[in-house]
């Protein structure tokens, strides 16, 4: 989904028409997650592997737009930022910074309260 129904494109949607974008890209999302799901279970991966791609897509274009109905404005203030709503090599090296962020807190997660115990351990022997 690249644009509601006779909006010319993303970039200018007021905040209420954000907030109807916003609804319809994460319906579109959740439904190419859910093929990507049912295409997996079935063995086909590469097609899984694709759907789940454009769902990540989906979902970025939507949290931008979600914000921008909310007041945040990216649209306006980040130059360049209307690349991300055409340009899929752009989105892929944005899905994957998130993604390397995203593992990153996850090991930190699990690092840190380890490395709590070993200092109390370490400062009461």
């Amino acid at each position: 989904m690249s644009k509601l129904k006779g909006e010319k494109n993303f970039m200018n949607l007021n905040a209420s028409k954000c907030m109807e974008a916003y609804k319809c890209l994460m319906d579109n999302a959740e439904r190419l997650y859910n093929d990507a799901y049912s295409l997996a279970n079935l063995n086909s991966y590469g097609h899984a592997t694709s759907s789940l791609i454009h769902s990540l897509e989906e979902y970025m274009k939507a949290f931008i737009i979600f914000l921008d109905g909310k007041g945040f404005l990216f649209r306006n203030r980040v130059k360049g930022i209307e690349n991300l709503f055409v340009n899929h090599k752009l989105r892929y090296a944005l899905a994957l910074v998130i993604t390397l962020f995203a593992v990153l807190i996850d090991d930190f997660k699990k690092l840190v309260p380890r490395i709590k115990k070993n200092l109390i351990y370490l400062l009461l022997t």
